[in-house]
């Protein structure tokens, strides 16, 4: 299978999210959401742009926001100000797994004294979102509400603590955070933003740009809530057996039209039905006999669905979902399944995700194994189903009730292709009076090639500054030698999973956390010759010659359905029209776009002629300033510098002397 363009997640987008550019909104939810598409198509599933459910703002006295998502300190959490002791809720379901109220420090700018969040809270929800497992953060509290212990249950909106300012603040206020699969991710595109939000900090800079992309979203979401409720999709089949479409697609105005489909990863369409509803609710039971699953041949496909309401809004793709046909048994765990690794005395943890099979699995065998071999817990099931989710073993697997010591959580599963039993999960679990290492591990850098190194970014770990040490892994297993915080992958590692460990290399804390993979690109030279490059670095589209049009850039990019057009402005160009440099690329939802670069057309116009080889010359002098997207297209040699020669070279290009 080709490799999608690796812009989550949203997951994914986040993906992701890209730590080096946290200013990015809009684009690190993007990023990560096409990061994500490529993660789980190569593993053979994946969800994005799913509806999803709304969180509960998590201060409801309180609309003044003080610092958002990526401000200047590269703040990955949203901060609400309050008085000392307003009600902190839960934002959803949940279970509570972390409660610490030993936290006594108020607005302390060390971190000596106590953990830097102070007295917090994180609940793991039971709902997912997009597929992935939320958990929340809440920080800073004055107080956890007495009723509040880790393994609890709490409801949407029940009270859970007391805005404070405990542990590193400087003012009375919560550090709301949120993880999708162990990944932040930005909250403010998940939670329902009061209708009055405003930005009450001192520097408009830190927040405020910030708080008016949640107005927007406001704005937004009062013209239509279009969605997908409750459908169904597959992970894998084999040839020539049926899946049945479920669920509905709702809208607060008239479903005018919707297309579900099957595609290629290509983005070819093999079946596809169109339906006009005229209502607010449509049952996707109606296009089930359209959708012929049992006709595919082996290999790896999309199914999508995308809808249109009467509230003016362009259509909107409401999921899409990566599965696999296959002969052979593709008994797996699906990519996302979440278990514990590190675990502290009595702190409880709710298992989530799904093993599947592309036949019937007719037994599950999830066991935790102590050191010395014994089951310490067991459960057997038989599900007779294409899939198992983790999350119905929560009330059988009490790892709060474990004592210290090292455990194995092993899953074996049976599907109807074999006799034979398939070891689908196999952890290790520490439980451990020492302190665990919290957060998340992130691969720098948007373009990963071969020869072009690539580091562990650790900032976002807790506590700060412990030591570390590191292991990167090509598709599971070590790379032997890669042990440093940097590695620079090869021609080995190009289209294979590449992730680096960070465990805890300090006698006081312990715990590993793993990265999300990336896929290494061919070194530069070798990238697919004559396609168009996104380079998520610069956020521009190169190179383009003089002449291209619209369907060339499309018909030349990698999975050219991820994206929704190219833009002069806010208009959208046909696609015969003739490119220019500043001309805008957009992905579907408007989610990320990329500046179009026409090699050697510097003012924009899309020719090629003396006055750019003028504007590269003012350059060159420091005459003239130019914006990113103009100093790639001055680079008309390609060699990555913009000198005279480059002017030259242009000169030659507008009088047909040279490509």
């Amino acid at each position: 299978m080709k490799n999608l363009v690796s812009c989550p997640s949203a997951k994914e987008l986040k993906y992701i999210a890209k730590r080096d550019y946290p200013r990015l909104l809009c684009r690190m939810a993007a990023i990560f959401l096409i990061s994500s598409i490529l993660f789980c198509a190569l593993a053979g599933q994946f969800s994005v742009l799913a509806a999803s459910p709304a969180l509960l703002w998590p201060v409801p006295a309180s609309s003044r926001v003080t610092a958002g998502w990526g401000d200047g300190r590269n703040h990955k959490a949203i901060d609400i100000a309050a008085p000392r002791g307003t009600p902190v809720i839960a934002v959803a379901d949940g279970v509570v797994t972390l409660a610490d109220n030993s936290c006594t420090h108020d607005e302390g700018k060390t971190y000596n004294c106590c953990i830097a969040m102070g007295k917090y809270i994180k609940i793991q929800h039971s709902a997912k979102i997009n597929g992935k497992t939320v958990v929340s953060r809440y920080s800073h509290l004055s107080s956890i509400d007495s009723k509040i212990k880790k393994g609890d249950f709490v409801k949407a909106g029940q009270v859970i603590g007391y805005v404070g300012s405990t542990g590193y603040s400087t003012g009375n206020h919560l550090d709301f955070k949120l993880y999708f699969d162990g990944r932040e991710v930005d909250p403010g595109q998940y939670l329902t933003i009061p209708p009055d939000v405003y930005y009450g900090g001192s520097d408009w800079s830190v927040g405020g740009p910030y708080v008016q992309s949640l107005r927007n979203r406001i704005n937004h979401s009062s013209k239509s809530d279009l969605r997908a409720e409750g459908y169904t999709y597959p992970i894998s089949l084999r040839p020539g057996v049926s899946f049945k479409i479920a669920g509905a697609v709702r809208s607060n105005y008239n479903i005018t039209s919707l297309t579900a489909g099957i595609y290629d990863t290509n983005g070819n369409a093999y079946f596809t039905k169109t339906v006009k509803p005229n209502a607010k609710t449509y049952n996707l039971s109606g296009v089930d006999a359209d959708l012929k699953f049992n006709k595919l041949g082996t290999g790896t496909y999309i199914y999508e669905l995308k809808a249109q309401d009467s509230s003016g809004e362009e259509m909107r793709i409401l999921f899409q979902h990566v599965f696999t046909v296959s002969n052979s048994s593709t008994l797996s765990a699906v990519p996302g399944f979440t278990v514990p690794t590190a675990l502290s005395p009595g702190e409880e943890f709710a298992l989530s995700g799904i093993v599947a099979s592309n036949y019937n699995i007719n037994r599950f065998t999830a066991r935790l194994i102590n050191s010395s071999g014994k089951a310490v817990y067991e459960h057997t099931a038989y599900p007779n189903s294409d899939r198992f989710y983790l999350d119905s073993l929560i009330s059988r697997f009490k790892f709060a009730s474990l004592p210290e010591g090292k455990y194995t959580f092993r899953v074996v599963a049976w599907d109807k292709s074999s006799s034979s039993g398939k070891t689908v999960i196999n952890q290790a679990v520490t439980i451990s009076s020492k302190t665990a290492i919290d957060g998340s591990v992130y691969i720098s850098g948007l373009i990963r090639m071969a020869g072009r190194e690539m580091k562990a970014d650790t900032s976002d770990i807790t506590p700060e500054g412990v030591k570390l040490s590191y292991q990167w892994k090509r598709n599971g297993e070590n790379i032997p030698g890669a042990t440093k915080s940097t590695y620079t992958p090869t021609n080995a590692d190009v289209g294979k999973a590449i992730t680096v460990v960070v465990t805890a290399a300090d006698s006081k804390y312990y715990g590993s956390i793993e990265s999300y993979p990336v896929y290494p690109l061919p070194a530069a030279s070798d990238i697919l010759p004559g396609k168009y490059n996104v380079d998520l670095t610069t956020m521009t589209v190169t190179p383009a010659k003089e002449g291209t049009t619209v369907k060339q850039l499309l018909d030349g990019m990698i999975e050219s359905f991820l994206y929704s057009g190219v833009y002069e402005g806010s208009k959208k160009l046909g696609s015969n029209d003739i490119l220019k440099t500043g001309h805008t690329l957009k992905t579907h939802l408007g989610l990320l776009s990329f500046t179009i670069v026409v090699r050697g057309d510097l003012d924009g116009n899309g020719k090629v002629n003396a006055a750019d080889a003028r504007v590269v010359l003012r350059y060159v002098a420091k005459l003239q300033n130019l914006n990113k997207a103009q100093i790639k297209a001055a680079d008309a040699d390609g060699n990555y510098t913009v000198t005279a020669a480059d002017a030259r070279k242009i000169l030659r290009i507008a009088a047909d002397l040279d490509n």
